[in-house]
């Protein structure tokens, strides 16, 4: 069987949070009228490449694909730039070749957001929070998108692995 590679964006603190080992899982609103039957991350075996806000640090480098040309913003406290980044970029344009992360997808599944389990926020990258503080962050990100949390959407929950973790862990001071 081929496995695929679907991209998937994730903010800034959920990209630090996938770095020191604190998130393995994600829940994306399911969109009106999509299919239930084919997850758009893909499944178990599949790969999620991940989009994050990043910025063009060397033109040249750039132009010729090499990842060396690209800043990414979780690598800086917010509001900070490096050196030759005008702008960051928003995550949904960061092409493939780019992406410093893929993860593995451990199994894709829809539920109820309602049924998300203690455990579950803390895989989620939210240790220490209760219900309430997940579901004012989940309305932050969503309410805007009509899927705040009262309105009891059916989400997607994609449990990942990043393979990379342990090599990064040395490498942090």
């Amino acid at each position: 069987m081929k496995h695929g590679e679907y991209p998937i964006l994730f903010r800034r603190q959920q990209v630090l949070a996938i770095r020191e080992g604190r998130k393995h899982q994600t829940r994306r609103p399911i969109k009106p009228g999509a299919s239930r039957e084919r997850s758009p991350y893909g499944g178990r075996g599949d790969r999620l490449w991940v989009r994050e806000t990043w910025g063009i640090a060397n033109r040249k480098l750039y132009d010729r694909r090499d990842p060396r040309g690209i800043a990414f913003a979780a690598d800086y406290p917010p509001g900070i730039k490096p050196p030759g980044v005008s702008a960051w970029r928003p995550s949904i344009f960061l092409p493939r070749w780019a992406a410093r992360m893929v993860l593995n997808n451990r199994g894709t599944w829809i539920e109820p957001l309602g049924l998300i389990t203690a455990g579950e926020i803390e895989i989620e990258g939210f240790a220490g929070y209760t219900r309430a503080q997940f579901f004012e962050t989940w309305d932050t990100i969503y309410r805007g998108r009509g899927f705040d949390h009262k309105s009891k959407p059916d989400v997607w929950v994609v449990e990942f692995f990043w393979p990379d973790l342990n090599l990064t862990k040395g490498d942090r001071k």
